[in-house]
């Protein structure tokens, strides 16, 4: 027995032999989008700032022209000190645009066996043992939040690992999975 693939649902494609879809919904753009926005913008602005204080630095450090001096070292090591900052924060908002360009083709699909998430990095599957403890978190519709994987942090404290965004219902959603998922 194999299972029924669709060739308009991306979700369907990933299914295992046997397994079929209870839920699929595809999130709005427009909420994925304003969901990490901020942290781009946040990244964009750190690191503008950063580059003007190193072309300042730098460029302060080097008025009497560029003539090979022992106190060179330090510029050179704000110059190093910089680029392994601008490395990290490019970095950083280079996955979280990849993340925001992912926003137009990501899918949510229940299965009778795990939920999975298909976007344009992959699929991305749970199972039953991330679903112990949800929390549905309100908004308006096609904006609300499904807490889960819950665990305890490095300092001890209480958190929710991962969440799925831009749900019409996270409280249906929650139903829907405790009822199908768990044994």
């Amino acid at each position: 027995m194999t299972a029924r693939r669709s060739s308009s649902d991306p979700v369907s494609h990933y299914l295992k032999t046997g397994e079929r879809i209870v839920w699929r919904h595809q999130p709005s753009v427009r909420a994925l989008v304003f969901n990490r926005l901020p942290t781009v913008i946040i990244i964009v602005l750190l690191t503008a700032f950063l580059a003007v204080i190193a072309f300042n630095v730098i460029g302060n450090t080097l008025v009497g022209g560029f003539e090979l001096a022992p106190w060179l070292i330090l510029p050179a090591a704000v110059a190093l000190f910089f680029a392994v900052l601008f490395y990290f924060f490019l970095s950083t908002l280079w996955n979280h645009t990849r993340y925001l360009l992912d926003s137009w083709d990501t899918h949510y699909g229940l299965t009778d066996r795990r939920f999975i998430i298909v976007s344009g990095r992959g699929i991305t599957e749970y199972d039953a043992s991330y679903f112990k403890i949800m929390e549905p978190l309100g908004g308006e519709t096609g904006t609300q939040v499904l807490a889960f994987d819950w665990r305890i942090g490095r300092r001890g404290r209480k958190h929710f690992h991962d969440r799925i965004a831009a749900l019409p219902d996270s409280a249906k959603l929650a139903q829907l999975i405790r009822a199908t998922l768990d044994p």
